[in-house]
């Protein structure tokens, strides 16, 4: 009996969870290129037409993180895992939570620094020094 329960509220939760998936696109221009979300797809960047990736389901072995930056020093950020793909009109977002899209300056650099002061700010502490004392494997 229990298993069943388990087993509805399982399927209500995917069902409310694809329901609630918003699509939102970030009109582009040609000279913008677009680069993040996965470290192991970087030979991909910038991503090109026609590139997909879903965070919620196949990260493809990446470490992943939910936001994109563009050439042109605009970012992408959600604080949950979303699906994006390179279209001719820009990117096309589908996501569960609120997207965030900001303009930052004028540069890559200038896109990644004003995201990660605002979503994800350097604590100052040094991480454990075990991290640089002993091999990692």
């Amino acid at each position: 009996m229990m298993s069943k329960y388990i087993l509805f509220l399982s399927f209500c939760f995917l069902f409310t969870t694809v329901l609630a998936q918003k699509s939102m696109t970030v009109q582009t221009d040609v000279s913008e290129y677009w680069l993040g979300a996965a470290v192991n797809e970087g030979e991909k960047m910038p991503f090109k037409q026609g590139y997909s990736l879903s965070l919620f389901i196949d990260n493809r072995g990446n470490q992943t993180s939910p936001v994109l930056l563009s050439s042109k020093g605009r970012y992408i950020w959600s604080e949950r895992p979303f699906s994006f793909e390179i279209t001719a009109d820009g990117v096309l977002i589908t996501s569960v939570d609120s997207v965030y899209v900001a303009k930052a300056g004028n540069t890559l650099r200038d896109a990644f620094v004003a995201c990660s002061k605002k979503f994800f700010p350097a604590s100052g502490r040094l991480p454990d020094t075990l991290l640089f004392t002993k091999p990692q494997y």
